[in-house]
């Protein structure tokens, strides 16, 4: 369970909130949950969509070219090829601002170590 708090609230503050939302989370990457998968042929076909970008990226494409690369392979297997064939456009936007996203994510992760390590006393 994931509690919406978490993503605002410091490991040192002491307050409780006033609306806390808690959510399940589900691995949807392939060779996770395969019941459920198996009972949702689309989100099956997302996470073999998302795992052949992933391998794609492996080999040392570039994510632009990943994702293309990508598209086509699926299309081909006939995964996703419904929604490739009217939204192209708009999934490779929307993967390409999702990895943008995580990389400035990962970023600002990086920082804020930094800066509760300057923050941390000596010796602790």
């Amino acid at each position: 369970m994931l509690c919406l708090s978490e993503a605002f609230l410091l490991p040192d503050q002491d307050c409780t909130p006033a609306v806390e939302c808690r959510v399940r989370v589900l691995n949807i990457n392939q060779g996770h949950n395969r019941e459920l998968m198996e009972q949702c042929r689309r989100l099956w076909e997302y996470a073999e969509f998302i795992e052949c970008i992933r391998n794609n990226l492996k080999d040392g494409m570039q994510i632009h070219g990943a994702v293309q690369c990508a598209m086509d392979t699926c299309e081909r297997q006939e995964i996703l090829s419904d929604l490739l064939a009217r939204c192209r456009t708009e999934v490779l936007e929307m993967l390409l601002a999702e990895y943008d996203e995580q990389k400035t994510m990962e970023y600002i992760r990086r920082e804020e170590r930094e800066i509760g390590r300057e923050r941390k006393p000596h010796g602790r």
